[in-house]
């Protein structure tokens, strides 16, 4: 049986999968550099800011794989390229227009609770996300989220801009964001690149990151530590030759089913 070749795609969430406690397992940045000797492309989506991000981007320089996988920021929004004069962070096209320092009293209203509940992060020149912190502002997370919940709704019944709030409980905080911002986002801008067919799994420990697997061709595989994604990785050769089997069967099936179709629209018509 002759099996068309696919791409191995492998989409990795960083907080649960390769860190824990936001701490980094230098074991999964080698178990990646291997998995790219196995010929798999490989992207980090991730809701961290680029400069929360340091921590991983030194550690695939030390391993020589910085230029091999794509990393994402905030969710889609950001993506972080290296160039000869560094890494520098670039804006999806989806979210360019989403500019919420312009929006005067909305502004002000956002940065007076960052001041009081957490901090104001400037994303790049042309956006703006706001961090909560219940921890700072002295409140559970539930009451914080309440009352933040009560300024998005303010903001999106304006009609000038849609964002959304996020809850990040292992940060014990919570985010404002573009509606847009979602990791089918980055999910999206990558598989987009590839040129052949591709194939793979999406890895993640929140339910939120069942969103990168877009598709039947993405299958989510939760994980919820860097121990967990090392025993995971090790099975990958044996779930891609299952994957394999599987694509192949169902590209069989669709061609059975076109060439009946065919054949009864010829009997019809005699």
């Amino acid at each position: 049986m002759l099996i068309r070749r696919y791409e191995k795609v492998l989409l990795l969430d960083y907080d649960g999968v390769l860190a824990k406690d936001l701490k980094l397992d230098e074991r999964t940045i080698v178990r990646l550099k291997e998995l790219l000797n196995q010929g798999f492309k490989i992207a980090i989506i991730t809701g961290r800011t680029p400069s929360r991000t340091e921590e991983l981007v030194n550690a695939l320089e030390r391993h020589g794989i910085a230029d091999k996988i794509s990393i994402f920021c905030e969710r889609g929004c950001i993506e972080l390229k290296r160039l000869q004069t560094g890494w520098h962070a670039h804006l999806n096209e989806k979210v360019r227009k989403f500019k919420l320092e312009e929006w005067g009293k909305t502004s002000r209203i956002l940065y007076k609770l960052a001041e009081r509940f957490g901090i104001a992060k400037a994303l790049t020149s042309n956006i703006v996300s706001f961090y909560f912190s219940s921890k700072k502002a002295g409140l559970k997370l539930s009451e914080l989220q309440n009352i933040v919940h009560k300024i998005v709704d303010e903001i999106n019944r304006s009609g000038r801009i849609k964002t959304k709030l996020i809850a990040i409980p292992t940060q014990h905080g919570m985010e404002i964001l573009p509606w847009q911002a979602t990791k089918a986002l980055a999910a999206q801008a990558f598989l987009s690149r590839i040129k052949r067919p591709y194939y793979g799994f999406a890895l993640g420990d929140m339910f939120a990151d069942r969103k990168m697997a877009l598709g039947s061709k993405i299958k989510f595989l939760p994980v919820k530590s860097p121990e967990e994604f090392l025993k995971i990785s090790r099975a990958l050769p044996k779930l891609i030759v299952e994957r394999r089997k599987r694509l192949a069967k169902l590209l069989l099936k669709r061609k059975f089913k076109a060439k009946s179709r065919k054949l009864k629209r010829r009997l019809r018509r005699v």
